[in-house]
């Protein structure tokens, strides 16, 4: 009875698409939201790749061109500017540091961001699968850096 209990646990990740049937006008986002975190972090698909974001809903980042983000993967930390932009709710992450996030999340690996006093620590459970719906079946890497290729 618990094991069957654990296999329906909600996932923390949700998949959004929108399938015009133009792939230039095609879309989708994951998102990784727990309840004990004001901080959430999206993936968004569009014609020019997959895009990193981080969002509060209730507050602000502080009012500051960029912010130190410090993250931690399987024990090793690593620090970032990220730039804030002017609503001070959603921050653009860094390609490199997208391609990071979905890597250590591909291979298992638990991330914990710390960003303006917020914490997320997210999990990989349920990541490829959800990830896969995301961007069509693959973990392309290389469209991070460059856009989608045809």
């Amino acid at each position: 009875m618990f094991l069957l209990a654990a296999c329906n646990q909600p996932s923390a990740w949700h998949l959004d698409s929108i399938a015009t049937g133009d792939r230039q006008f095609d879309s989708g986002k994951l998102v990784y939201a727990v309840p004990s975190s004001h901080l959430k972090l999206e993936f968004l698909r569009t014609e020019t790749g997959i895009s990193g974001f981080l969002y509060l809903q209730q507050h602000r980042f502080i009012d500051v061109p960029h912010t130190e983000l410090l993250l931690t993967i399987n024990g090793e930390q690593s620090k970032h500017l990220v730039p804030v932009r002017s609503g001070r709710m959603r921050l653009a992450l860094p390609p490199e540091l997208t391609q990071t996030l979905v890597s250590a999340l591909h291979i298992g690996h638990e991330a914990v961001i710390l960003i303006d006093g917020f914490e997320l620590t997210v999990s990989p459970a349920r990541f490829e699968e959800k990830y896969a719906g995301l961007s069509g079946g693959t973990l392309d890497l290389l469209n991070f850096v460059t856009g989608s290729i045809r």
